[in-house]
């Protein structure tokens, strides 16, 4: 009798010292099937995707169980697999990660990337090139071919991963949050020609996500993931009508107004006419942006995917080279790049990226890594003392406020949900002496119980650092900012 399963997992259970991960967890997968992992963030889906190629993340254990794929082991508790066996299985296998940049070698240019993975004959390898990125809706010219994966933005790399999965034709594709950072236009298109790829190459999937309308239309079965045991659904909450959604006019002016405490405030962050762009492009991305922010203001900068939000974030924090304007910082004003800016200006401007895993060193333990920052910013004498004895007093408060495990500081970074990375992102920032934060899409990997947990987190802050959002959620703008900008309006033609 043919074996129709492409998975099967049997009796999983996955834990660390403290918690199970993966809780005796069976499930059978038959080929051409569509499965959507939904589930609350740290729930486990992320380690079970993994366990479909034959990983067991660093930090946890493999107590018992197995997983077969094509019908043959790739990962058992009682026996040790070939690692040949593992690397042929996992050719079969495409995998989008929830971190896109882990995917793109850095020190590559994206037409090399792609290349390396097209089958074939030249011509038809950029035959399959094309069509990956018309289905994508990806540019085909040699200028973007030549960036390397830092200069793009998070919806390009999410969608230059997706191109190199689709390149291999996969006969099993496992994507981790693959609308994460896109906008509601480039979701809905992208969800499309997900379909259609997956569709047309016959594959089987499996989709973790957050986003209840991925879920819908990529999938024919939704299962959920609570603690590590999974429980079926027949179909998942349609969005609420009156969820709160934020317009911005065409101006680029202010959309969205609240009251604020701050009567002729000082600006803490003066932006006049900025021009950025990546640090290999002859052109800028946008120009002329210009807008302050004062003590405690939340601005978001929305706009489609590919429309200079995070080139713009880069830029402000010193990491790409200003390409004109001037910045000014409680008055003074900011040299165009970070190597410029004197030891004290360094840590001023707070930057959270987009994929929060990248900003921490892998094999240092958070407390190290505040530990360093509490060191960067104390001196010598009783004044530096009582200003390090205040920032560790402000850390624990904000570890308290932020809800993150006692345990936290003997953790590892790839120990901690996508969710707990942020907020550590933001602590981190603010203990380091930040005056202004900037967070790139910090609520894209997350669901919207954790969303908003975090939204209220931030918005309860006992603290006057202003904040400046880039975001695709209208929640997030309704929610915590108190005006907005449309970068459209911006973006050079």
């Amino acid at each position: 009798m043919v074996n129709n399963n492409i998975i099967e997992i049997s009796e999983l259970l996955i834990q660390n010292e403290k918690q199970v991960i993966i809780n005796n967890l069976s499930l059978t997968v038959e080929r051409g099937e569509k499965i959507a992992l939904v589930g609350p963030s740290g729930c486990g889906k992320t380690t079970l995707s993994l366990a479909l190629l034959g990983f067991v993340t660093p930090g946890l254990n493999l107590v018992q169980g197995g997983v077969k794929v094509f019908g043959q082991q790739i990962l058992a508790a009682n026996q040790k697999i070939n690692h040949r066996q593992k690397r042929l299985l996992r050719q079969r296998i495409g995998r989008l990660d929830q971190d896109p940049a882990l995917s793109l070698t850095p020190t590559k240019p994206i037409g090399m990337l792609l290349h390396e993975l097209a089958v074939g004959k030249r011509e038809e390898q950029e035959q399959s090139l094309r069509r990956a990125f018309e289905w994508l809706q990806l540019p085909l010219d040699k200028t973007f071919l030549k960036r390397y994966p830092n200069e793009l933005s998070g919806g390009q790399r999410r969608r230059v991963a997706l191109a190199m999965i689709l390149l291999r034709k996969p006969e099993l594709i496992l994507l981790d949050e693959p609308t994460a950072g896109l906008d509601d236009r480039t979701r809905d298109m992208t969800l499309v020609l997900l379909n259609e790829l997956v569709d047309r190459l016959q594959a089987t999937l499996i989709v973790i996500t957050h986003c209840p309308e991925a879920a819908r239309q990529l999938s024919n079965k939704i299962l959920r993931l609570e603690k590590g045991s999974i429980m079926s659904r027949d179909k998942m909450e349609r969005r609420q009508e009156d969820e709160p959604v934020v317009s911005v006019n065409k101006t680029g002016a202010i959309t969205k107004s609240m009251p604020r405490n701050y009567d002729n405030c000082n600006y803490i962050l003066h932006v006049n006419e900025l021009s950025a762009g990546a640090p290999n492009l002859r052109r800028p991305v946008v120009e002329q942006l210009s807008f302050d922010l004062c003590p405690g203001e939340r601005m978001a900068i929305t706009g489609m995917s590919g429309a200079g939000k995070s080139t713009v974030a880069r830029t402000l924090a010193g990491l790409w080279p200003r390409l004109g304007g001037d910045v000014f910082l409680e008055k003074e004003k900011m040299a165009p790049s970070l190597h410029q800016w004197p030891q004290s200006m360094r840590g001023t401007i707070g930057f959270v990226p987009q994929d929060p895993a990248t900003s921490f060193n892998p094999v240092i333990t958070l407390g190290t890594s505040m530990g360093r920052v509490l060191k960067r910013r104390s001196h010598t004498g009783v004044a530096g003392k009582n200003l390090k004895k205040q920032t560790c007093d402000e850390l624990k408060r904000l570890i308290q406020i932020m809800d993150l495990p006692a345990d936290w500081e003997g953790r590892l970074p790839n120990h901690f949900s996508g969710g707990q990375l942020q907020r550590l992102a933001i602590i981190r920032s603010l203990i380091g002496g930040a005056k202004c934060l900037i967070l790139d899409e910090i609520t894209s990997g997350l669901d919207e119980a954790t969303r908003d947990c975090l939204l209220e987190l931030l918005a309860t802050l006992d603290t006057p650092v202003p904040m400046l959002i880039i975001t695709h959620d209208p929640v997030v703008v309704a929610q915590l900012c108190n005006k907005s900008i449309d970068l459209n309006e911006y973006v050079v033609s």
